[in-house]
């Protein structure tokens, strides 16, 4: 029942969400010294990951709303995508992080020396993560989707380049879908990352910012520069 919003000045706000009045109601708010650039609960909902455009990847206590650990430089780039990793992840990874050079790390800040792998297979920003499975997916503005085995923590494969700088990932049981900056979804099989199956033409004239899966046959869709949900 607990939410978390980042913002641009670097506060972030807990809340908790009152369905009966259907309204927010403010618990805590902290402010980090550089704009909040992702938020996201560990897979337990206890801690609150945060990345900053500093550098800095922080991490909150969520029952106390206190932050328990910061790592003041977690990238060389500025990060810019965060994601938490199902329990199968090997090494105890937790979360990995992008940044603005693609370059990827997996982190497990519960031990003294919390980096655990670092990718550097994409040539430009990380925009962002999905998991599938045991498959770490990576949207760059690069134009191409990196796909990682957590297991092994290894690249299983770079797909073709894309037209487009690719934005968002939505994973569904069957097919993968990719927002990319040029207003089109690009669509590939489960598992099979290397080229696209087909395009969906989504009539935004900007990017598809972002992808959520409402059930398996419903993609919602959304642009940064429109207002409407498609």
């Amino acid at each position: 029942d607990r939410v978390a919003i980042g913002f641009i000045d670097g506060s972030i706000g807990f809340y908790t969400f009152d369905v009966s009045n259907d309204e927010l109601k403010i618990v805590a708010a902290k402010k980090l010294r550089s704009a909040l650039r992702d938020i996201v609960f560990s897979c337990s909902g206890e801690e609150l990951y945060a990345i900053c455009k500093n550098k800095a990847l922080c991490v909150y206590d969520v029952e106390s709303n206190m932050r328990i650990r910061c790592i003041r430089k977690c990238h060389e780039g500025k990060p810019n995508a965060l994601c938490t990793l199902p329990s199968s992840s090997t090494k105890g990874q937790q979360i990995a992080t992008g940044d603005e050079n693609g370059q990827i790390r997996t982190w497990d800040l519960r031990v003294a020396d919390p980096q655990v792998s670092t990718f550097k297979d994409l040539e430009d920003t990380v925009n962002d993560f999905a998991v599938s499975e045991n498959t770490l997916l990576a949207a760059s503005s690069d134009g191409t989707l990196g796909s990682y085995e957590l297991r092994r923590r290894k690249l299983i494969v770079r797909s073709e380049s894309m037209s487009n700088e690719l934005l968002s990932i939505a994973p569904s049981k069957s097919f993968t879908y990719i927002g990319n900056g040029g207003g089109y979804v690009e669509i590939f099989k489960k598992g099979e990352y290397a080229n696209i199956l087909e395009r969906i033409e989504t009539s935004y004239t900007t990017g598809v910012d972002c992808l959520s899966l409402l059930r398996e046959d419903v993609l919602l869709s959304a642009s940064n520069e429109e207002a409407d949900i498609r």
